[in-house]
């Protein structure tokens, strides 16, 4: 199963690759995520905050292998039509 990590912020190409925070705290992220699910970070949820309909849910805060300070993680998923999260 896929589980995606999702992070904002700068990201530099060089030699094409990618490099930067943003690159390793979204790999960070993708490794705590349960198969299955998506996750992003507190500056993604705030840069989409009522601009989409999807549900994100706090999960909480982690500290995440290499990065210094503990990331406050979301899981995010598609409404159903009456609201509530899909299966």
């Amino acid at each position: 199963m896929v589980r995606i990590g999702i992070h904002l912020g700068d990201v530099i190409e060089m030699n094409g690759r990618l490099r930067g925070d943003a690159v390793n705290i979204a790999a960070r992220i993708q490794q705590v995520t349960p198969p299955g699910e998506t996750r992003c970070s507190e500056a993604v949820r705030a840069a989409v905050d009522g601009r989409t309909d999807l549900e994100v849910r706090r999960v909480g805060r982690r500290s995440l292998k290499n990065i210094r300070q503990p990331v406050t993680l979301y899981t995010v998923q598609p409404q159903s039509r009456k609201g509530r999260p899909r299966p």
